[in-house]
């Protein structure tokens, strides 16, 4: 008869701990949600304070993001080796530059040199870096899925952050709705379902041991 006992799994970082994954998973998710439904949110005057210090509640969404993909990155990154740990690293600066881009857009009006009249700087820094992102992220997504780590659904998401965008917004388009709308929705749902994932791995498994 066998029994079964909890053992570590492999991983390179030593010092990774469960208390740290769950911290991870949770930024992580708590990150994709508030970033995916932040342009979704009505002008509320929640809304409208966190603009006026500054953007924080942008912040706070890239910060937890940020977290969210390093902890994920540090707990599978043995896994999908250099070309993942490459589009890990463009992810997470193309999000730190939508940081940038939210807080120049909130608390400044530059306006944007290229397009002076229906442009801010902040804003066209915000989309640019948006746009890098979900590219980087789609290679991102795609070395996840060959690599078969948590969560197949959350490799998928990235992978299809792009054409979700696009297809929503020409439907909402038609429709006569504000198209910007659905721009960060597919990306953020993508990283809580990984941060959730993450969030769940207790870095241990269960192994049969004979008696």
């Amino acid at each position: 008869m066998a029994r079964y006992e909890r053992v570590a799994l492999e991983a390179p970082q030593g010092r990774w701990t469960e208390t740290r994954l769950h911290t991870a998973g949770s930024a992580g998710l708590v990150g994709g949600v508030l970033y995916g439904f932040s342009t979704l949110l009505p002008e509320t005057p929640v809304r409208t304070v966190a603009a006026a210090l500054g953007g924080l509640f942008g912040l706070l969404a890239v910060v937890l993001l940020l977290l969210g993909i390093a902890g994920y990155h540090l707990r599978y990154g043995h896994r999908y080796g250099r070309p993942g740990t490459a589009f890990a690293a463009l992810t997470g600066l193309a999000v730190v530059g939508i940081g940038v881009g939210l807080v120049l857009n909130t608390t400044t009006t530059i306006p944007d040199p290229l397009a002076p009249e229906e442009a801010t700087l902040g804003g066209t820094v915000w989309f640019l870096s948006m746009l890098l992102g979900y590219l980087f992220a789609t290679g991102y997504g795609v070395t996840l899925l060959r690599a078969g780590t948590p969560s197949r659904l959350g490799g998928v998401l990235l992978v299809s952050s792009i054409p979700l965008a696009v297809v929503v917004a020409l439907a909402l388009d038609a429709a006569g709705s504000t198209v910007e709308l659905v721009f960060t929705l597919p990306f953020g749902l993508a990283w809580a379902v990984l941060g959730y994932a993450l969030w769940r791995d207790d870095a241990t498994i269960a192994e049969p041991v004979e008696v």
